[in-house]
């Protein structure tokens, strides 16, 4: 079984669960966002904190709205495609403080390539691809996220 190759975390696949984002919350008013996800095999989710655009990008993913142009990650998409790179799958696999930490999984030539992201963007390159790819969260991660209270709009004045 692989390894993630993250010497902070030596954790195999068989650790992981597979979660997808179950909703998007929008406040224009915030300059925080937040996007659920929930397990794929069952009714848990926790809230995600992401920045307005991400969170628009990944509700127009979800929605598979097309973009005139490509955004940043259909960039870095495209970037590793034109290389000879094909993406495996996405993995949260670490939290510190209330902050994750996301890995792209590519493979290149037969070797798994490791690219450090935001989970935000992971998730955006993860739902744009077609067929979309696996998002996993280490089990530890997904269980240390589910003491996360949802966050609670801001008050407009």
């Amino acid at each position: 079984m692989p390894h993630f190759n993250d010497p902070r975390r030596r954790e195999t696949l068989s650790q992981t669960l597979e979660i997808a984002p179950s909703r998007v919350a929008v406040c224009e008013y915030s300059t925080t966002q937040t996007v659920f996800f929930r397990e794929l095999r069952g009714s848990r989710e926790f809230p995600l904190t992401v920045g307005l655009f991400e969170a628009t990008t990944i509700d127009r993913a979800c929605r598979r709205v097309p973009s005139a142009r490509p955004l940043t990650h259909e960039l870095v998409a495209q970037a590793v495609e034109a290389l000879g790179g094909s993406f495996v799958d996405v993995v949260i696999d670490r939290l510190e403080g209330r902050v994750f930490y996301a890995k792209i999984r590519v493979n290149q030539n037969g070797k798994i390539v490791l690219l450090d992201a935001r989970p935000s963007d992971a998730v955006a390159i993860a739902l744009t691809r077609r067929p979309p790819l696996k998002i996993l969260i280490s089990r530890s991660v997904f269980e240390q996220a589910l003491e996360f209270p949802a966050p609670t709009p801001p008050r407009i004045r």
